[in-house]
C-alpha cells in the first residue's frame, strides 16, 4: 500500500504586532518591515509505503518533506524575512513483525 500526502499552507498570520497609533506608532505601514508576523507559504510532500512480505512480516518505508521545502516567517511583506528553517528530506525504513499474522 502506498500513501502520498501533499500539504499546503498559504501565508497566514502568526502574531499581531503592528500598531499605527498611540505613543509609539510603527513606521512604514502594516506591509512594512514592522508589520504583523506571518508564516511563508509552505507546500510539503510526504509518502509512506508498506508491503506484506509473508509470515507476519511487513516492510515499510517513509519520506517526509521529500521536496525539501523551507519553512519560515516574515514581517509585513515576504521581502522582510525574519526567520528561515531548512530541514532537508527525512527518509526511514524498517520491517514490522506481527506474531499473530502467520498463524
Amino acid at each position: 500500500m502506498i500513501s502520498v500526502g501533499i500539504s499546503h499552507n498559504s501565508a497566514n498570520i502568526y502574531a499581531y504586532q503592528y500598531q499605527d497609533s498611540g505613543i509609539n506608532p510603527v513606521p512604514f505601514g502594516v506591509k512594512g518591515p514592522f508589520g504583523d508576523n506571518y508564516f511563508y507559504s509552505h507546500t510539503q510532500i510526504d509518502a509512506q509505503a508498506t508491503y506484506y512480505v509473508g509470515k507476519g512480516f511487513t516492510a515499510l518505508a517513509s519520506g517526509q518533506n521529500m521536496n525539501n521545502e523551507a519553512f519560515g516567517f516574515y514581517n509585513g511583506s515576504p521581502q522582510y524575512l525574519t526567520q528561515r528553517e531548512y530541514y532537508k528530506p527525512t527518509y526511514s525504513g524498517g520491517i514490522r513483525w506481527n506474531l499473530n499474522a502467520g498463524r
